[in-house]
């Protein structure tokens, strides 16, 4: 066990703590650290790629940025929320989950957390790989390497690293998406074709939302540390705003350049655009990748051990970074379709564990842990049910969607207001 003085505030010394709640000598930092956590974590390639989707469906970008906001402006309020947890519990999220879930109960998710972070390290490494190999001109397994290893050794040395490393990244990467941004619409406005469906808003509206959203799944794991008196809403603010202003920025970019045709992959189309700017751009989206794939390993391991790994925090990184880049030896394929499904598929779960969770912590307000777990897994396997008819994913058009929405997904709002209000019921009898 960390004593006192084991870890504090340096920054190059591997986090001793994993799974256990951060004791009060060891709490550190301000409610502003989450502001540019969330902001690196954003600013990046992917962002950029999310929001042409949109445009790219059909969508006119007239309506497709105001999507983009209704969608980020949602994420962001969902992930405000998580993240606000954090100081209160000390606990990384999956673990706190086991205040609604109880032990046994909060291992589900907390694996569907883990298998949808090593997902998320797979699909986020690929475009930063891409960009190394254009830099370059290293094979595509040696680009994969050598940016895994970068982000893999973030992840192992764990809280302190990732919070300098992303105010470092926000400022740095801010600046040059902002010279990328005028260099890519520059002496050309954003076209005004393109459909006003609404099936097509909400499309594009769900896609701006699963993105931050899911990183609601996570939002406790990076505010553990702060003091337990820091303002819940400071902590809210700041996570939320940072999610927001980056998300809706670089999506917004997305979708215009796809408005001007000069958004389709890979890296060629980007270097297209900078001109003589190339180089820079190019080592901006690799190093974009950074952030949000560390914070996908570094939460992965932490979920891993909320579902019962017999693992050392560093160590459970380590795995989850192994086994997403053995997912990306042999990936890579249809990414535009890939990653559009993927992103609508990963909230049919983090939906309706989220109503759960926030029930019991802001209106039940829960302090131990739950006894029993079939309140919260029944709560949660209504939720998911509820949802079906309102999917639409690859693998299934559910009916509501596909006859009255056209396309729309709004299986996450369902799913999470069924599971909250039955969890509210019923969560009496976890007690």
């Amino acid at each position: 066990m960390a004593t006192q003085e084991t870890y504090g505030e340096r920054v190059f010394e591997v986090e001793p703590y994993g799974a256990e709640a951060i004791p009060a000598a060891e709490r550190h930092g301000k409610a502003t650290s989450a502001f540019t956590l969330w902001s690196s974590a954003n600013l990046n390639i992917l962002t950029w790629f999310t929001g042409s989707l949109g445009v790219s469906l059909g969508l006119s970008f007239a309506w497709a940025w105001k999507a983009i906001l209704l969608g980020n402006l949602l994420g962001a309020v969902f992930l405000g929320l998580a993240a606000a947890m954090g100081p209160a519990t000390g606990e990384p999220q999956l673990i706190s989950t086991r205040r609604s879930f109880s032990l046994a109960g909060a291992r589900l998710p907390a694996l569907l957390n883990w298998l949808t972070l090593v997902g998320w390290f797979g699909v986020d490494i690929v475009v930063g790989v891409f960009a190394v190999q254009h830099l370059t001109g290293l094979p595509y397994l040696a680009a994969l390497l050598v940016l895994a290893t970068v982000t893999v050794l973030a992840a192992v040395f764990g809280y302190n690293l990732m919070h300098s490393f992303a105010r470092l990244a926000t400022w740095v990467l801010g600046l040059v998406f902002a010279g990328m941004t005028v260099l890519a619409l520059r002496g050309a406005s954003p076209a005004a074709a393109g459909s006003a469906s609404p099936g097509l808003f909400i499309a594009t509206a769900s896609l701006s939302f699963a993105y931050l959203f899911s990183f609601s799944a996570v939002g406790s794991d990076y505010t553990r540390y702060l003091p337990q008196g820091t303002s819940r809403r400071a902590v809210a603010g700041w996570s939320a705003l940072g999610g927001f202003l980056m998300a809706s920025w670089l999506e917004i970019l997305g979708a215009a350049t796809a408005s001007l045709g000069t958004a389709a992959h890979p890296m060629a189309q980007l270097s297209r655009m900078m001109g003589a700017f190339a180089v820079p751009a190019l080592l901006a989206v690799a190093a974009s990748t950074i952030p949000v794939n560390s914070i996908a390993l570094y939460s992965g391991g932490l979920s891993s051990l909320a579902a019962g790994f017999p693992l050392r925090r560093w160590a459970a990184a380590l795995v989850t970074g192994g086994l997403g880049t053995l997912l990306m030896v042999w990936g890579g394929g249809a990414f535009v379709t890939v990653y559009r499904n993927f992103l609508l598929l990963l909230s049919y779960w983090i939906a309706p564990w989220l109503g759960i969770v926030l029930v019991d912590f802001y209106l039940r307000r829960r302090r131990g842990r739950a006894r029993r777990a079939w309140p919260a897994l029944a709560a949660f396997a209504v939720g998911i049910a509820a949802s079906i008819p309102f999917m639409d994913s690859v693998l299934y058009q559910g009916y509501l969607a596909t006859h009255y929405l056209g396309g729309g997904d709004v299986s996450y709002l369902v799913g999470m207001a069924v599971s909250g209000a039955l969890y509210a019921w019923w969560g009496r009898n976890a007690d």
